[in-house]
């Protein structure tokens, strides 16, 4: 496959989606049985991604997953927010520690993209080579990772939505561009 064609600078864009909150002891275990991926060795700032399956094997959404600790964040795709937190419940046995949350109005998703983003990055004080697939980094209160997709690069941004405007402008002091899509 040939290479994105990419802005030639750093363009910010929202990336629609919903937003689910694990918590509770047992939430790691308990997405293990539920998701495609392996959970039980998560540590604190791990990211993975994996789909969440029905009983029968349906998938049900895609989801990011940032280990926080005390809470496991599950970014998803837009408008599946409710069946996914459905999903979650399904199959909690009784003695496990499990609660769900929407967060959908709490976090937005944030994607910079483009052939300048390293220096958007930089000019924000944060060493892109730092940023990697497995792992959230915390810049302020919003979390960073990376994904690679057709040779390249694409950053994940996680901020609170209270503060989108201010850390898209941010983004935009530092030669980012803000998408119209």
């Amino acid at each position: 496959m040939p290479p994105l064609d990419l802005y030639p600078v750093a363009e910010v864009m929202i990336s629609p989606c919903s937003v689910s909150v694990l918590q509770g002891s047992t939430a790691i275990d308990h997405l293990n049985r539920i998701l495609t991926v392996e959970t039980s060795a998560m540590q604190i700032g791990d990211r993975l991604d994996g789909l969440l399956c029905n009983a029968n094997g349906r998938i049900l959404d895609r989801l990011m997953i940032c280990n926080l600790g005390e809470e496991l964040l599950l970014v998803g795709n837009q408008g599946s927010g409710d069946s996914t937190r459905g999903g979650l419940l399904q199959g909690v046995p009784w003695d496990e520690d499990v609660a769900v949350m929407n967060g959908d109005a709490a976090i937005t998703h944030l994607r910079l993209v483009g052939k300048a983003v390293n220096r958007c990055l930089v000019g924000l004080g944060i060493d892109p080579e730092e940023i990697s697939q497995e792992r959230w980094i915390e810049y302020g209160s919003a979390l960073l990772s990376r994904t690679e997709y057709r040779g390249a690069s694409i950053f994940e941004i996680l901020v609170q939505s209270a503060e989108q405007s201010a850390f898209i402008a941010l983004l935009q002091e530092n030669s980012a561009i803000s998408s119209d899509r």
